[in-house]
């Protein structure tokens, strides 16, 4: 039956959230240490043979995928025919009939597969094109391919841009001739009044269609269609009233979480939901074409993860899409027949929608099988190779009687998988060129350096984007997790106080060949431990105005002095009221400057001097202890002797009697006076003399 649910709304998914996947999309495809779903295999698949350098041919003709021929396409029961490889077909050398089938009987193309490398056919009807002959397209030419600035005026019929759904051709049922070709490249887009797009969803069979719902975009995002309409198989149809020339995005997504079962995965052969995985396809539409018929799977979206490097909606050109397919199908040892198949035939999977196992199995059905196993250990073994995943897939009691001549095919094709884990090591050494051991001690302040003996049998580029870089980082945890440290990115790292009580180590990235990321990480060290770092800034003695004082500068007795601090210390300060927190001293010296004494009370940022500094210099010292426990001290500038200002004086002058008593009243002739004295002075009043 049909999924038809009217609570699901063309708008359920929002451009910005589908922006939000292509990110994550592409993000994904940049790093070998995350977990893996369909939308990148999980794994990059890797083989031993080194890429064959690009040739030039040229072809000429016609190739329309949904053109009547001997290939089924998506309307029909897909059967292993002679585009595909099947399990008989295994030692069979492709040829270039199985491709020409497509092309017109007046002009034929030369399309051919050998051990070295897929002749991929570019072709429009009158036109030469020339095209790459690809055997291991790498990462480096995919980059610069996708440089190129302008859409060819043509229709380009590409084998290659098959693989991941690229569509960029005219259709046998939708005319598109030699008039639309040359009003395309006069620069006037033709009108369409409609298009139709049918299609395949495969993970694995699809058994309920609930909850899912496509949509296809323009390339700036825009929604063409949607549509929850989709048949309990996996197949669809979308018809797009309105015209548009150039990329369409086409995503699949589930709008039930969970809460559906929609394939069975071929790792285990238990129903499973897509959960909130996206699944992507692109393409382009030519002038003039109507219908079109696409296959939607994990490939495809492999293929929109090298596509999308910053993860926005844009416009390819059609060589950009193809050879952005090309690098998928090479990874996965594919020959151009079985590139075609990712496009326009629905596949033959391991497992059939009843749960057997399909003695059928096509080459693309057995990488899709492949990935289940890879998803499925995603988190208990996220480094799992190919060969580990074949060895588990054919483990399962499922798949153990499948006949010797599948099995045959099945390790056959999965020898030619490109999945070369790296060889060698990344290793740390000191500035000796020394290798640091794990848990090697190091210090604030040492020059660490990266020596790599890292090797790959699927190729490591010398240069451009994928080539070998570094990362250094840090744990504050044990090692548990690493974050980077900004700006380290160079063979040499020398740890500061940042790294103070963290590992280090280096990391080491690049993309092979095949356009699979992978990481290599160096021994980590012990926690970076503390040097004593001096201080920054000083401390200054001001008066009361914020005047600073000079060294000897001439302070007078009863001025008010200021402590200003601007100290900093890289091992930290600790704060106000903590323990070891800056704390003032005020000292004085009366020997010129060569001794100090602490003035007993004196340890606010103010201080006044008295009487009791008169003749001695003045100083204030800032004192701290820093978070790594080493105490400093920081002393200002020392005045001269503070100068004497005239004090008043305090204490008063009694005349009393003999007996000590106050005299009172007039004395009488002949009494003895005495004078009672309680006079001071705080400058001082002379003994004798």
């Amino acid at each position: 039956m049909n999924n038809t649910s009217a609570n699901i709304r063309e708008n359920n998914v929002t451009t910005e959230s589908l922006k939000n996947q292509l990110k994550r999309l592409s993000s994904k495809r940049a790093t070998q240490q995350r977990s893996k779903t369909p939308i990148e295999f999980g794994k990059e698949l890797v083989a031993s043979n080194n890429a064959a350098p690009a040739k030039n041919i040229k072809t000429k003709g016609k190739f329309r995928p949904d053109e009547d021929s001997n290939d089924q396409d998506l309307s029909s029961d897909a059967t292993a025919n002679n585009s595909t490889h099947s399990p008989g077909q295994v030692e069979t050398s492709k040829s270039s009939q199985g491709a020409s089938e497509h092309v017109s009987d007046s002009l034929s193309p030369t399309t051919s597969s050998t051990a070295q490398g897929v002749s991929i056919a570019s072709l429009s009807s009158e036109i030469t094109e020339t095209v790459a002959v690809l055997g291991a397209a790498t990462a480096a030419e995919v980059a610069a391919t996708y440089g190129a600035a302008s859409v060819p005026a043509f229709s380009l019929a590409g084998i290659g841009a098959g693989v991941g759904a690229a569509v960029a051709l005219g259709s046998s049922h939708g005319g598109g001739g030699a008039a639309q070709l040359a009003s395309s490249a006069a620069g006037t887009p033709a009108v369409i009044p409609m298009l139709k797009v049918d299609g395949l969803i495969a993970l694995g069979p699809i058994v309920n269609a609930n909850g899912l719902q496509i949509e296809v975009r323009d390339s700036q995002g825009n929604l063409l269609k949607s549509t929850s309409t989709i048949q309990n198989d996996g197949t669809f149809s979308v018809a797009i009233e309105k015209s548009y020339t150039g990329t369409c995005f086409l995503s699949v997504v589930n709008t039930l979480g969970d809460g559906a079962l929609h394939y069975l995965d071929e790792a285990t052969g238990a129903q499973k939901s897509i959960g909130d995985k996206t699944l992507f396809a692109v393409f382009n539409v030519a002038a003039g074409q109507t219908s079109l018929a696409i296959n939607v799977n994990p490939l495809t979206t492999e293929v929109a993860g090298h596509l999308f490097n910053g993860g926005n909606y844009q416009s390819f050109t059609d060589d950009t899409i193809s050879n952005a397919n090309l690098l998928v199908a090479n990874k996965y040892g594919m020959s151009a027949d079985d590139a075609r198949e990712i496009l326009t035939k629905k596949p033959q999977l391991l497992i059939n929608a009843d749960g057997t196992a399909n003695l059928n199995v096509t080459l693309v059905g057995l990488v899709l099988a492949v990935q289940s196993v890879l998803e499925a250990n995603a988190v208990t073994k996220p480094n799992m190779r190919v060969s580990e995943a074949v060895d588990e897939l054919l483990s399962n009691p499922k798949y153990a009687s499948l006949p010797e001549t599948l099995l045959n095919f099945i390790r056959t094709s999965a020898a030619n998988f490109h999945d070369h884990a790296p060889t060698g090591a990344l290793t740390m050494t000191n500035s000796d060129n020394v290798a640091l051991v794990a848990n090697a001690a190091v210090t604030e302040g040492t020059l660490l350096k990266a020596a790599s003996t890292i090797a790959d049998l699927d190729g490591i580029p010398s240069s451009g984007p994928g080539a070998l870089s570094y990362q250094w980082q840090a744990s504050s945890d044990g090692g548990s997790t690493w974050s980077n440290i900004v700006g380290a990115t160079t063979a040499n790292f020398t740890t500061t106080q940042a790294q103070v009580g963290k590992q280090v180590r280096v990391v080491a990235s690049y993309t092979d060949n095949y356009g699979t990321s992978e990481k290599v990480s160096s021994v980590a060290s012990t926690a970076v431990t503390n040097v004593d770092n001096p201080h920054s800034g000083s401390l200054k003695m001001t008066n009361s105005a914020g005047d600073e004082f000079e060294e000897n500068a001439a302070v007078a007795e009863g001025t008010l002095l200021k402590a200003t601090s601007t100290i900093d210390d890289p091992d930290g300060i600790p704060l106000q009221g903590a323990p070891g927190a800056l704390a003032y001293q005020w000292q004085a010296s009366n020997d010129g400057g060569s001794t100090w004494s602490n003035i007993a009370g004196a340890t606010s940022d103010t201080f006044t001097t008295t009487q009791a500094q008169v003749g001695k210099r003045v100083r204030v010292a800032a004192s701290y202890t820093d978070a790594y426990g080493s105490s400093e001290t920081i002393n200002s500038v020392a005045s001269a002797a503070i100068t004497d200002i005239n004090n008043p004086h305090t204490g008063t002058l009694t005349i009393t009697h003999g007996s000590g008593a106050a005299f009172a009243g007039a004395p009488s002739v002949g009494t003895v006076l005495h004078a009672f004295s309680t006079i001071d002075d705080a400058d001082g009043i002379p003994v004798s003399g």
